[in-house]
């Protein structure tokens, strides 16, 4: 299953954006790898957002999720509550 957790210019403020960056991206995909977490992860950053892209290893999207929304505050220092209230979250089925 393919899954973005996404935050943009559209939902937060600009504050809000710049704290959700993530400075070291291999360091977040290397700790949901090693989590077992993701199969596959790509980190898209710009100006307007911050979206994770993954192909999730378990069946169980909502707690992977969970898991990858606590790593992102792991990293950015932003709690958790606020990014769950922040990031949208899109999921797609693989054909």
């Amino acid at each position: 299953m393919i899954t973005c957790l996404s935050v943009s210019h559209k939902n937060a403020s600009l504050p809000m954006l710049e704290s959700l960056n993530i400075s070291d991206d291999k360091d977040l995909a290397r700790s949901l790898y090693s989590e077992n977490i993701v199969q596959e992860c790509v980190l898209l950053q710009t100006c307007h957002r911050v979206e994770i892209y993954c192909v999730l290893t378990d069946s169980k999207t909502e707690s992977a999720v969970k898991q990858i929304l606590k790593s992102w505050s792991a990293k950015t220092g932003v709690s958790l509550d606020l990014i769950s209230k922040t990031v949208i979250f899109i999921m797609e089925e693989q054909h």
